[in-house]
């Protein structure tokens, strides 16, 4: 089950994803990403996942995630949001200010839960830090 109310996701789950996925995350040892949506239902079992493989692995990574509300995340999600590989950097996904740094992944996840399809945001359309801005990449 998703997190709910702040509780983290239980154990077993986080357990599973690692053991079907090390692959996968073996090709983020030392990535730096960046996600939009990350503080949403999905999103946060996103952050989550990846928190915990970063620390289960060593994999080194390191994540920033987009949040209108950073304080709002800290106080829901406390045991993510203490994470040392987590930042969370203020702004709405159609007119924040993108950080200074680089970045190997950009994750654009940001949409509002009712949006249809034809409403949602297109990264390099609406500015959500598409890859050429991101990651240095023309």
């Amino acid at each position: 089950m998703a997190e709910v109310g702040g509780r983290p996701l239980p154990g077993e789950d986080l357990a599973h994803v690692l053991e079907h996925a090390r692959r996968d995350f073996e090709g983020l040892r030392g990535a730096r990403v960046f996600v939009t949506g990350g503080t949403g239902f999905f999103g946060k079992w996103l952050v989550e996942t990846f928190l915990h493989a970063n620390r289960e692995f060593g994999l080194g990574a390191a994540m920033t995630v987009l949040s209108r509300d950073p304080e709002r995340f800290s106080a829901e999600c406390p045991h993510l949001a203490r994470d040392a590989a987590l930042s969370l950097h203020t702004g709405d996904v159609r007119s924040f200010e993108f950080p200074g740094e680089r970045y190997s992944h950009v994750i654009h996840g940001a949409t509002a839960a009712s949006a249809k399809p034809e409403e949602v945001p297109r990264a390099r359309d609406e500015g959500a830090g598409g890859a050429p801005r991101g990651t240095g990449k023309t």
